[in-house]
């Protein structure tokens, strides 16, 4: 995972990078493999991730010819907002991990409810 800080007047945007959650588990590998006859030479996440990630309210951005999510949040407990941004890789780990939370919620209250 990765911080871009948010540029002031007229400097431009550092790219912090930050630990992986001790939580997060790692699932099947990412990495996708070309069909036979073909390379890969771009490191462009697939359409499927684009789509996912424009979803969940992420832009794609690049930097020094990587590619990055970012989403602009506002931090618990402060008025100003600072831009995440995660690598492919994270954001569809971060994306998992949002639906099986999503999920155990929506199943604790139906389990609520039956009482």
């Amino acid at each position: 995972m990765c911080t871009l800080n948010s540029p002031r007047q007229g400097s431009r945007p550092t790219v912090t990078p930050t630990a992986p959650s001790a939580t997060s588990t790692p699932t099947a590998s990412t990495a996708t493999s070309a069909p036979q006859g073909q390379q890969t030479t771009s490191n462009r996440p697939s359409p499927e991730t684009i789509k996912e990630a424009r979803r969940a309210g992420y832009t794609m951005k690049t930097n020094s010819g990587n590619y990055y999510f970012c989403k602009e949040e506002t931090d618990l407990g402060s008025r100003f907002s600072s831009e995440h941004c995660f690598q492919a890789d994270a954001l569809e780990l971060l994306l998992q991990r949002q639906q099986m939370d999503k999920d155990a919620l929506r199943s604790a209250a139906q389990g609520l409810g039956a009482h």
